[in-house]
């Protein structure tokens, strides 16, 4: 149940940081008090949905004690950090270079299933935290290629669609396909 109220709580808070209408002060405030409430303070919400997102988190509260499973709560704070990380960045003025662009990525896909993880299992060995490390940001990757023109179109940048206009497209989708073989050999960490 964890794993599904994250997901809705993602959709909510991906919807909000992705709309164009919203300023970027506004989702830097949002994400502020969403990472103090992430972890463990009272906050007041600012408006109706902020009061959804905080009562999700309450719920994962409920299902994970946030003393005997902190690693939960880390998890949750780390995609948190890192969706936090993107919208700093996408807020410079200069263009980002490759490193920033590949580094966004390899953050927001790899916690993202971290954080799957340990609301599916509370605590995970480091071999299970890498897998799923590694398959969130393979996961990026496939979304991110699969993304490319809607990106272009919304003058998004992202490693994959800087690529398509580049001319090395073909090369960094290879390199992800190499990666998946390195992720997925690392499957038997799980029984």
């Amino acid at each position: 149940a964890s794993v599904d109220m994250w997901k809705v709580e993602g959709a909510y808070t991906d919807n909000y940081l992705d709309n164009p209408s919203v300023s970027n002060s506004e989702k830097i405030s949002f994400s502020t008090r969403f990472g103090k409430r992430l972890n463990g303070e009272a906050v007041l919400a600012a408006n109706d949905h902020e009061n959804t997102i905080f009562e999700l988190v309450a719920m994962i509260e409920y299902d994970w004690d946030r003393v005997k499973y902190p690693q939960v709560f880390e998890s949750l704070l780390a995609i948190h950090n890192a969706q936090t990380r993107s919208i700093h960045l996408l807020c410079k003025t200069e263009s980002l270079s490759e490193d920033e662009l590949l580094s966004i990525c390899i953050d927001k896909g790899g916690t993202s299933v971290l954080a799957d993880g340990y609301l599916i299992k509370g605590e995970m060995t480091k071999e299970q935290e890498w897998f799923c490390f590694g398959f969130g940001t393979l996961l990026q990757f496939v979304d991110d290629i699969q993304d490319i023109q809607e990106d272009i179109d919304g003058n998004l940048e992202t490693l994959f669609s800087r690529a398509s206009k580049t001319g090395r497209l073909e090369e960094f989708t290879n390199r992800s396909l190499s990666f998946t073989g390195a992720v997925m050999n690392n499957l038997q960490c799980f029984s």
